[in-house]
């Protein structure tokens, strides 16, 4: 009872120390006017725009039974005394974070007091420079920064400044999706893969398959490396079961991470499920060199994204052609020929569902013993991404996971009972 009276008081005094804070910031000219005239900050708190030394917002009122907007002018002083320094502070991080403040999160529901008091010293160290308040944020160690916080910022620089989390000494190159991938030289014997073979895989005649591999001057490998990325699951668990590593071309621990970043939904589940039957403890035992287990690898902000084919190679032009990531024009203007093969995987490329969510495989991989909460080298845990795409409103697009669905914390939803201590 003692604790929670003395949590109680010691929040109540952080809330008055935040306030006297807040008022002494709005004293700061140089501060206020600097974003008060960011038009995203001052329409999405309500002032319009900022017009020289007025702010203009206009209404919409009813003159003669006809709509009409009429102006409305502030001065600074009138703007500066009436606006709410907790939405402009909360407004502010948006900003840093590269996100619109309007209809985002307020002040507290993004942290509590004790952050904000940390933040507006941090924020005033580094003379409100948001590449330096996210550095600041991501190697402090205080108990007053929520992880998730620590990680938006770890993720802004990771897009927008990588070389400066490299120079601070937190390594950006933290992922291993982006290695396991074909080479152009392999992209390119693709082409010489027959009709008959191919359209068997989609088809899923898995021995037809064999038998036109078989036939085929090509290695069982490029064979392999085709119908993993085309999605052609029921003969890739075959040839899994059938052949050797060293015959796929592929290692299990490759192909597991090209099938939890790429796959979806039930096909990531039972594909992810063979090579933990053919390897019992390979889900669980996965771990990077940064400390990253195999949940990271779900999320879609780790995976490759789609290249723009200005500045590319003649080969990177003709390995995105052959995964179809290229448009009929500037494939003609490449002067690259389609494969004999192309006009029959067209019928199929809804195979590859990329739109399905994650929750099955999450739910397989949390059962196999892999634990959301186990903290990486940086100290973040795949709850706290969670935590962080729950707080920026994009839980489906980071996670392919739906809002509705409790937290990592819930076990009986994700099959955490054995994991969640650990």
């Amino acid at each position: 009872m003692t604790t929670t009276n003395e949590q109680q008081e010691q929040e109540l005094q952080q809330e008055q120390e935040l306030q006297q804070e807040l008022e002494e910031l709005r004293r700061d000219e140089e501060f206020m006017l600097a974003y008060m005239k960011k038009e995203t900050i001052s329409r999405a708190l309500g002032f319009g725009r900022n017009n020289g030394a007025m702010w203009i917002r206009t209404t919409k009122i009813m003159v003669d039974g006809k709509s009409r907007w009429q102006p409305e002018y502030q001065s600074r002083e009138e703007v500066f005394r009436s606006v709410d320094m907790r939405e402009l502070v909360a407004a502010v991080y948006w900003l840093m974070l590269g996100r619109g403040p309007s209809k985002k999160a307020a002040m507290a529901e993004i942290a509590p007091p004790a952050f904000w008091l940390e933040f507006l010293r941090i924020a005033r160290e580094a003379k409100w420079q948001g590449q330096k308040v996210h550095l600041a944020l991501v190697r402090t160690t205080s108990a007053a920064v929520p992880t998730r916080i620590r990680l938006a910022s770890w993720l802004y620089l990771l897009d927008r400044s990588p070389r400066a989390l490299s120079r601070a000494g937190l390594n950006a190159e933290s992922f291993e999706l982006e290695q396991v991938n074909f080479s152009a030289r392999q992209v390119k014997r693709w082409r010489d893969l027959t009709v008959m073979g191919v359209e068997a895989m989609f088809e899923k005649r898995c021995y037809q398959a064999s038998f036109a591999a078989d036939l085929s001057p090509l290695k069982k490998a490029d064979w392999f490396s085709f119908a993993l990325v085309k999605h052609c699951l029921e003969v890739v668990c075959m040839w899994l079961e059938t052949f050797s590593e060293a015959e796929l071309g592929m290692t299990y621990r490759e192909v597991l991470i090209y099938a939890v970043g790429h796959y979806r939904g039930v096909d990531a589940a039972i594909l992810v499920n063979k090579l933990e039957e053919l390897r019992p403890g390979l889900c669980a035992g996965f771990c990077d060199r940064h400390g990253n287990n195999l949940l990271w690898y779900t999320a879609t902000c780790w995976q490759p994204r789609k290249k723009r084919s200005k500045g590319l190679t003649t080969a990177q032009l003709y390995q995105l052609y052959l995964q179809n990531k290229m448009s009929p024009q500037s494939s003609a203007k490449s002067g690259l020929k389609p494969a004999p093969w192309m006009e029959v995987a067209k019928n199929y490329s809804h195979l590859a569902k990329e739109r399905e969510g994650s929750r099955n495989l999450l739910k397989l991989l949390c059962a196999l013993g892999v634990s959301p909460q186990k903290p990486n080298a940086l100290g973040f845990s795949f709850r706290d991404l969670d935590d962080y795409a729950c707080l920026v409103g994009r839980r489906w697009q980071i996670m392919r996971i739906h809002t509705r669905l409790p937290g990592f914390d819930d076990g009986r939803v994700w099959k955490q009972s054995g994991c969640l201590s650990a």
